[in-house]
């Protein structure tokens, strides 16, 4: 079920909100140069029947699931319908990375690197309990900043 809301599109540029399974959440709809242009400093969302805007400095991380991705800021989770494929052409590239083909991780919420048997990597975070793993093709830039 679309909800059209009008007096948010001024405030949030082109937003468009759903409702899904009880969930409310922000899907995103990125267009045009111009606005890939842009580095995004802060991503809509709605929690119950209020809009508000999240600043990327308190985005700890972002994870694809089946149909929708799952933003962890560092009090809790949201959801929103943008594929992390847009998410990283947007983002501040000195700030976040990807680590997975289904994870895009902010650098300053990383608090460690961690070694796990079979050449594993996860990066420890500052401010949730979940540690993200770091595929080897990923691993190649942590080499490269001297995190390893």
């Amino acid at each position: 079920m679309l909800m059209n809301v009008n007096n948010f599109r001024n405030l949030t540029g082109d937003r468009c909100y759903q409702k899904y399974g009880g969930i409310s959440f922000a899907r995103i709809e990125l267009r045009g140069e111009e606005l890939a242009a842009k580095c995004m400093r802060s991503l809509p969302v709605v929690v119950g029947r209020e809009s508000k805007r999240v600043p990327v400095e308190e985005i700890c991380f972002f994870r694809a699931g089946y149909k929708y991705v799952t933003m962890a800021a560092q009090d809790r989770d949201y959801l929103i319908s943008c594929p992390l494929v847009h998410l990283i052409e947007r983002l501040d590239a000195s700030q976040f990375c990807r680590i997975h083909r289904s994870i895009i991780l902010n650098m300053d919420a990383m608090d460690s690197v961690a070694h796990a048997p079979g050449r594993k990597l996860f990066a420890k975070l500052k401010y949730r309990p979940e540690l993200l793993p770091i595929s080897q093709s990923y691993s190649v830039r942590f080499k490269q900043m001297s995190l390893l």
